[in-house]
C-alpha cells in the first residue's frame, strides 16, 4: 500500500466520525498484520487514532499467507 492510501483512509475516517462517531468497518485490507512493517504500523496507528478495534482473531491465511 502506498502512503496516499493511508492518507485517504485517514481522511475518510475523519469525515465519517464527524457524521456518526460509532462506525464499523467490514472487509479485508489485504495487510499481513502479523508481519511488522511501515504499512502495518501506519494502519494500526490510524485504527488507534480513531479508537477502532479489530475483533477477528482467527487467522485467515496459512503456509506463507496463502488463503485457507
Amino acid at each position: 500500500m502506498t502512503s496516499s492510501v493511508f492518507v485517504d483512509f485517514y481522511d475518510l475516517l475523519e469525515n465519517l466520525v464527524t457524521i456518526h462517531p460509532d462506525i464499523f468497518i467490514l472487509g479485508d485490507f489485504n495487510l499481513h498484520l502479523d508481519i511488522m512493517s511501515t504499512a502495518t504500523s501506519t494502519f494500526n496507528d490510524i485504527l488507534e487514532t480513531f479508537d477502532l478495534k479489530q475483533y477477528i482473531s482467527l487467522s485467515r491465511h496459512i503456509n506463507g499467507h496463502r488463503p485457507i
